[in-house]
């Protein structure tokens, strides 16, 4: 059982905020009646002692990581995973097609297209995207647009195409993404750098 201390705040008081703070776009008007509809509920339910008891929250099921070696993937993607090479990270690599110029590493500057793939084919993501964004840009080992993306592209060389496994915690980790990928989800992604600057 959890425990939740609250304060009470007479409904009056809530009132009067809400009077007080009335703006005349509508926007500002429905945020002040959330709030003084949120104080009214919290003075109903925890204004009859000084806490009030809630059911807890679950816990996240600690569920083991897929081993990215054995499980299944769409023939479509080409995985073929004892064919590829391994990162200290647990990142699958393989290159498609070698690229020619500077190679990529960490603080360089680069720019990507890509898509990625659920283990089985769905796509969910690639850029430059139906919706108009463009190749994504970053810097090696800075906020990469997926966290395995700093790996996947060290080495690389401009024109260079290269399939990638990410395990969960390289990809979108427990979260997942709006997107169509749940938590927890292995990801398959096929990158093409297209420049990199030192």
């Amino acid at each position: 059982m959890m425990v939740v201390a609250m304060r009470c705040i007479p409904q009056s008081a809530g009132a009067e905020a809400a009077g007080a703070t009335v703006a005349p776009a509508r926007a500002a008007i429905r945020r002040v009646g959330a709030v003084v509809a949120m104080v009214a509920a919290a003075n109903a339910v925890g204004c009859g002692g000084d806490a009030v008891e809630h059911d807890p929250v679950p816990a996240m099921v600690d569920e083991p990581a897929p081993d990215i070696r054995t499980i299944g993937y769409a023939p479509e993607l080409g995985i073929k995973p004892d064919s590829m090479s391994a990162t200290p990270e647990g990142i699958l690599l393989q290159d498609v097609r070698a690229g020619r110029g500077a190679e990529a590493g960490p603080g360089m500057s680069v720019a990507v297209e890509y898509r990625g793939w659920l283990p089985d084919g769905t796509l969910f993501e690639q850029r430059p995207s139906p919706d108009g964004f463009g190749a994504s840009e970053f810097v090696v080992g800075e906020n990469p647009p997926v966290a395995g993306f700093d790996d996947v592209v060290t080495g690389m060389r401009p024109g260079g195409v290269r399939r990638a496994v990410l395990p969960p915690e390289h990809g979108y980790g427990l979260v997942g993404r709006p997107a169509g990928v749940p938590a927890g989800s292995v990801l398959v992604f096929e990158v093409r750098l297209l420049r990199v600057v030192r």
